[in-house]
């Protein structure tokens, strides 16, 4: 009986390494790019529903992404983006910032 739980237990362990997805860095890449694009045309919802699609948190990749060698949030300011600056400024801790 516990050899059973055993056996369980690693195949669900197995079958759950297998299925996982690893984010590709073409995946990142394009998620990237869109981001600055949409900070550009300050354009908060492109922003969140992107995300979203994507399955990606803006506190885990904010450090990763770069428009024009800025950061996103002082990118947003260079372009004036005020609705996506407050956006940025509420998910993004402020030392991050």
């Amino acid at each position: 009986m516990n050899q059973l739980k055993l056996v369980l237990i690693i195949i669900s362990i197995l079958s759950a390494s297998v299925f996982t997805k690893p984010v590709a860095a073409d995946d990142f890449l394009g998620v990237a790019t869109a981001l600055c694009e949409y900070t550009k045309a300050n354009d908060r919802n492109k922003i969140r529903k992107k995300l979203r699609r994507a399955k990606m948190k803006i506190r885990k990749i904010y450090g990763d992404i770069k428009c024009n060698d800025k950061t996103l949030y002082n990118f947003a300011v260079a372009s004036n983006a005020d609705d996506v600056v407050k956006f940025y400024e509420t998910k993004i801790k402020q030392a991050k910032l």
